[in-house]
């Protein structure tokens, strides 16, 4: 992708490149957009539902597992839902439940699976569209679902092009005509802006994406692992010439967003999390991390190079009675909430959706954690935790 692509080869040269899979957000389509919720038991792989079908599957395992999808705002269903997926035991069985934008209920349907079908279709016979889905298993006897598929959908989004969804050297804009006007009062803080492609390799300086904070700084990505941890995908990314750019003085890089990853350098087996402000609280202890975020906590470490780690300060280490500021957890009651300063807000699905939180970075909270915690109420839109500056 022309994007990133000097920017690859620039950290290549430097041994600092990354690896993770690509995961780009395409135009308007039938398909969920993303994973709202999930039940911590039996979902295994709850994010591949999400997108079209693609032989990646979510697995049931038991009864009372569910995914809790997204369909996109301006792509709500409005027909009938087509379930793609596949039966692995006789007797799997199905709750479908279609919620309009504010999460309330709209349709209930009850589906038993038959042998050798893999698209069942579910009925929505309601005049409302439905921006959210909620499939639980019902039974013990296991099956997979691939995606779900509105028959017919809202598309009020604006439309893009086929080529600004591939994923290629055409991917995303890169002419004079892309550029902000000179004379355009260009918006501060929240602006995503890069220089265009200047069709030369051996350049990098227009492979870098910059955020501009209240401070009114160009903040650099030092990584499109850290970029994913903030955004979902290249949308809202502006072109601006050298002056403009120029315009902007440079302040410090963007670091991984709280309640993402931990982190760890290469070369220092320390593990840490991460707090608003790039503050990093080390987790001392294997039982530590694994009352915090549970047995399978290693798989959300990755590493920083040294050249990146002076981003980051150090405060105080964390200990297994509390979690870290910004900090997605699971409430023992299944509610997915935001935890900050020993409390914890509740979270709506527009609010998760304006604040580009990741549900699939939520861990579950401990019992004897969760009743030292304050109920501090609603979160409401919060620019300090919704942007890096």
């Amino acid at each position: 992708m022309r994007l990133f692509s000097k920017w690859f080869l620039f950290l290549f040269l430097l041994g600092l490149l990354p690896s993770f899979p690509l995961n780009f957000v395409h135009a308007s389509d039938a398909y969920a957009n993303s994973l709202y919720s999930h039940s911590i038991a039996n979902a295994l792989d709850p994010l591949l539902s999400v997108g079209a079908p693609d032989d990646a599957m979510t697995s049931f395992l038991g009864k009372d597992a569910f995914v809790f999808l997204d369909m996109g705002q301006g792509e709500e269903g409005t027909g009938d839902l087509k379930l793609h997926m596949l039966l692995l035991d006789v007797g799997a069985t199905a709750q479908i439940q279609f919620l309009d934008e504010n999460e309330q209920n709209l349709q209930v349907e009850n589906i038993r699976f038959e042998i050798g079908e893999s698209t069942p279709i579910i009925p929505f016979l309601q005049t409302s569209s439905y921006r959210y889905v909620k499939i639980t298993s019902t039974e013990d006897e296991p099956w997979k679902l691939d995606a779900i598929e509105a028959q017919t959908y809202a598309t009020t989004l604006s439309q893009t092009t086929t080529e600004n969804s591939s994923i290629d050297n055409t991917s995303l804009p890169n002419d004079s005509n892309s550029l902000i006007n000179e004379k355009e009062v260009i918006p501060t803080h929240g602006l995503l802006f890069k220089l265009p492609d200047d069709g030369d390799p051996q350049t990098s300086v227009d492979a870098a994406i910059y955020f501009i904070g209240a401070d009114e700084k160009r903040h650099a990505f030092p990584s499109e692992t850290i970029f994913f941890t903030w955004f979902a995908n290249f949308d809202d990314v502006s072109y601006v010439t050298e002056e403009q750019l120029a315009s902007y003085p440079l302040g410090k890089n963007v670091t991984i967003r709280p309640g993402t990853y931990l982190i760890k350098l290469e070369t220092d087996p320390k593990v840490y999390a991460v707090e608003t402000g790039g503050i990093l609280r080390w987790v001392e202890t294997e039982e530590i991390a694994k009352k915090l975020y549970g047995e399978k906590w290693h798989e959300q470490v990755i590493d920083i190079p040294d050249v990146f780690f002076s981003n980051y300060t150090k405060g105080e280490p964390l200990t297994n009675d509390s979690h870290s500021n910004g900090t997605l957890g699971i409430t023992p009651s299944r509610e997915m909430v935001y935890l900050l300063n020993q409390g914890y807000y509740h979270l709506s699905g527009e609010i998760v959706e304006q604040m580009h939180l990741d549900s699939n970075f939520a861990v579950l909270i401990d019992i004897d954690i969760y009743t030292t915690y304050t109920d501090l109420g609603s979160l409401t839109d919060d620019l300090t935790i919704k942007w890096p500056y």
